[in-house]
């Protein structure tokens, strides 16, 4: 503990001196700490570039996009040293790595002792593919002051063994993945996969809520299934196909695209394997929550039908389905559609919006952290040989692809909330009385857009004073522009250029022909801008602590499909990942869903102090969130409405922008 003590003291104090010695007008009016500027100059809103030219002629050429980290993909090129971790979120961070990599170490000891009890003729000993180096605290310090965090989670995320050469590093029953949580404790649920109401749950308040759909055209969707089959599952033996459809209580989990994954970094022993699955769930009569009801494995590779008769086999093909849902959840709900969404938002905001403009003061706060975050991910996770290679079931170019498609399949209109559940027929509270993620983010996104409403209508009187915003129009058009814009005073007139050498941020096009031209338009942006830098993410990142019980959601599949009636637990266990990969699992996902900083609504202290004109606004969007804590408190308190609490979409629990 004294030692613990120590390191943390000398890290706030080595960053606190460098902090100090830093000139205050290089930081951003909207830096979090930076409070003794916010109170130097109110917002203003300007009608001309001309009095801002100087500063966001200066800021472009610090802040500029990059395509080729992800080919396609925009994201800011060079991280400038003002984007850095600030005191506060590097200790948070240092004492959940420290944990981790006290549990990792744990392993070695675990996992030798395990191999030699299985196998004591062999006593070989478990070895680290990047044996653990030593770093006193001073060494630790050192790299936090250059600011060397690819190092420090190198440091203290490692790759963990490799005892995988022949059979010992493979499990044999589900409770040999407990090896890997000497130190740290297993999640809450670790049977998700084999309890049938939690593996229904899984998809309305787990990774990704948003994979799941109301049924449209049975026939098209889930064309296997008869009414026989439906009424053999369990709660449904008075109830028909044609009546839960017509009632909205049939939804469907098609992840069939998946197939066309291309499998990637081959085991020492073992390939791996992708499928295409689908999900049938629906809620029963009178009830108010999901229950599986058949999963089509793969209409290609594997065909048959699987029900909760089917024994062994319905567990392996709940184990494929939360494979799929895993490595989409990765690619595509998570890093894609909250992350690499946000960055180019983000680095637009800073290239565009002058630091006094009243926009960059409400949404800068929501994307701070965030360029940091996406740089290390993409340096430390995204390349050949990292995590993501070794651990999801796809290879590198084909994740880059997935990532490339993800990032394009959405237009920022389509990602509105509300238009998103409907489109996806989630919207109907009588066929699926309990769905989490809807009814909390909900009240979150209504929160979050009278807030901008009450703030947009401060500042902007009228619809052409959002035309006439020139600053504003700059940011949303380079947001969809293949290209960067520049903005410069020629013969004493303001010119805008299109730089075709130097990428744009590349978004599919919004708003009204790629324009925000109303006041409507530009809250209708910022409210889903918002709302996927916070609660979104927090939806689809803080729930992956789920994902550190490898049996819950394997990264990757070892073995096929065995033959129908033919399969057993050594079948699901072979296809299990080997227990080095689930603590490689356990370190990576249990770090990012730990990490909490900030909170909704938690803007700078001062932030408005000079805007009046928003104190009451700003006041009641804090009673808001406030009292939407106390209701979804108040559901997961009642295990009528339900039976599982969901709390990712707490306010308190929500950070204010995407900073893990």
């Amino acid at each position: 503990m004294f030692r613990l003590m120590k390191f943390l003291f000398l890290t706030f104090t080595v960053n606190a001196c460098k902090s100090v010695g830093e000139k205050s007008q290089e930081k951003s009016l909207s830096d979090l700490g930076g409070i003794p500027n916010l109170l130097k100059k109110a917002p203003v809103m300007p009608l001309t570039l001309a009095d801002n030219l100087a500063e966001l002629s200066k800021t472009r050429s610090i802040y500029k996009y990059s395509d080729n980290k992800i080919p396609g993909v925009s994201i800011l090129s060079d991280l400038p040293d003002e984007q850095a971790p600030d005191n506060e979120w590097s200790i948070l961070v240092l004492i959940k790595l420290r944990k981790i990599r006290e549990n990792t170490l744990s392993i070695y000891n675990n996992l030798g002792t395990w191999l030699n009890a299985k196998y004591p003729d062999q006593q070989k000993e478990y070895v680290f593919q990047n044996k653990p180096e030593f770093k006193d605290v001073f060494g630790t310090v050192k790299l936090i002051v250059v600011k060397n965090f690819d190092s420090i989670i190198r440091f203290y995320l490692f790759k963990t063994g490799n005892i995988n050469r022949g059979k010992e590093g493979w499990a044999t029953q589900i409770s040999d993945f407990e090896l890997v949580f000497p130190v740290l404790p297993k999640p809450l649920a670790t049977e998700i996969v084999t309890n049938d109401d939690r593996f229904a749950n899984s998809y309305v308040a787990g990774l990704n809520p948003m994979v799941i759909e109301g049924v449209a055209d049975l026939q098209s969707q889930f064309k296997a299934i008869d009414d026989l089959s439906f009424k053999n599952a369990p709660g449904f033996q008075n109830d028909s196909l044609a009546e839960a459809f017509r009632e909205k209580r049939l939804y469907i989990v098609d992840l069939a695209f998946m197939r066309n994954t291309i499998a990637g970094q081959q085991h020492p022993t073992r390939e791996k394997h992708v499928y295409g699955p689908k999900g049938l769930f629906a809620v029963p009569k009178g009830g108010s929550s999901l229950k599986p009801v058949a999963i089509t494995i793969d209409e290609i590779k594997a065909p048959q039908i699987v029900t909760p008769k089917d024994g062994e086999m319905w567990t392996i093909a709940k184990t494929i389905l939360n494979s799929a849902a895993a490595n989409h959840h990765e690619l595509y709900a998570h890093l894609s559609q909250t992350h690499l969404v946000v960055d180019p938002i983000a680095v637009s905001c800073y290239r565009h919006l002058s630091t006094h403009h009243p926009l960059s003061r409400l949404m800068r706060p929501h994307f701070h952290g965030t360029m940091f975050i996406n740089s290390l991910a993409v340096t430390l996770l995204a390349r050949e040989g990292e995590v993501v290679d070794i651990g999801l079931w796809g290879s590198s170019e084909s994740n880059r692809r997935a990532i490339l498609s993800a990032v394009q399949q959405y237009s920022l209109n389509d990602m509105a909330l509300p238009g998103r559940l409907l489109a996806r027929k989630l919207d109907s509270i009588e066929g699926l009385p309990n769905l989490p993620y809807r009814d909390d983010s909900l009240l979150i996104w209504n929160a979050m857009r009278q807030w901008i409403v009450d703030y947009v209508d401060a500042w902007y009187p009228t619809e052409e004073s959002v035309k006439n915003d020139l600053e504003l129009g700059l940011w949303v058009q380079e947001i969809q522009s293949p290209y960067a814009i520049e903005v410069k005073r020629q013969n004493q007139k303001i010119i805008t250029e299109v730089q075709k050498d130097q990428p744009g941020g590349n978004l599919k096009a919004f708003g009204k022909n790629g324009a925000i031209e109303t006041k409507d338009d530009l809250v209708a942006f910022l409210t889903v801008t918002m709302f996927t830098a916070s609660a979104q993410h927090a939806a689809v990142n803080f729930p992956q602590t789920d994902m550190m019980f490898t049996p819950n959601y394997p990264l990757a599949l070892y073995e096929k499909v065995p033959t129908p009636g033919n399969a057993s637990n050594k079948d699901l266990m072979n296809m299990l990942p080997s227990l080095d990969l689930a603590a490689l699992q356990l370190e990576f996902l249990g770090f990012l869903g730990q990490v909490y900083y900030t909170h909704l609504g938690g803007y700078p202290t001062f932030q408005f102090a000079a805007d009046s004109k928003v104190h009451s606004a700003f006041n009641r969007y804090r009673e808001n969130l406030a009292n939407i804590e106390r209701q979804i408190v108040q559901r997961n308190s009642n295990s009528k409405v339900r039976p599982f609490t969901y709390t990712h979409l707490l306010p308190s629990k929500i950070p204010m922008s995407i900073n893990i």
